[in-house]
């Protein structure tokens, strides 16, 4: 028969704990879904695992910028086709009025619909996305187009490119430049085509 004393208890006991504290920690593990819970457990896996999670947020970063990239380019296009519509309609407009058939009353309708346009035009070449003006090069915070007391309009020439990061080392410009597509010249025309006569 084996004597069993005070020190074989609390080795035994302390043995168990401590298996206790192993299957504890290992469930952990499994429940979080992360090898390691302290640096120092592992000091490669944490090194490697702040990588990985460094590579994942530039990736999300650079997915964003796509994104935001998708939203500038397909506005631009909405835009540029709308200004199309408009110059197209002004075009119609000056044609139909210099054939010689229209009468005053038509021409001052005429003169008010191309004012509109001229509004409608304004307005296109303002349009922002996400709060920034997407016509005004790098300046997006302020309207390219504006329209003084005097009725005359300024347009802004700053051509310079936004760009978006969209993956490491490589960017793309996502605007067009307004002096491309608007310039006083046009709205000082489509001003004195109100006055047709």
């Amino acid at each position: 028969m084996m004597r069993v004393t005070q020190n074989m208890m609390t080795n035994n006991i302390l043995q168990q704990l401590s298996s206790g504290y192993g299957k504890i920690a290992e469930y952990q593990e499994l429940s979080s879904g992360k090898k390691i819970t302290r640096p120092s457990q592992d000091p490669v896996v944490a090194v490697m695992s702040v990588s990985y999670q460094t590579d994942v947020n530039h990736i999300q970063q650079y997915q964003s910028n796509i994104s935001t990239a998708y939203n500038w380019l397909d506005s631009s296009e909405s835009v540029l086709s709308s200004v199309n519509d408009v110059l197209n309609r002004v075009r119609d407009l000056t044609e139909e009025v210099s054939n010689g058939t229209y009468d005053d009353t038509q021409r001052a309708a005429a003169g008010t619909e191309i004012d509109q346009l001229t509004q409608q035009l304004m307005t296109l070449g303002n349009t922002q996305v996400g709060g920034q003006y997407i016509f005004n090069g790098d300046d997006t915070q302020n309207a390219p187009i504006t329209q003084g007391t005097n009725g005359d309009y300024s347009v802004s020439d700053n051509s310079k490119s936004v760009l978006m990061a969209v993956n490491d080392g490589i960017s793309i410009a996502v605007n067009v430049s307004p002096t491309k597509v608007f310039s006083a010249g046009l709205f000082s025309d489509l001003n004195d085509l109100k006055n047709i006569e």
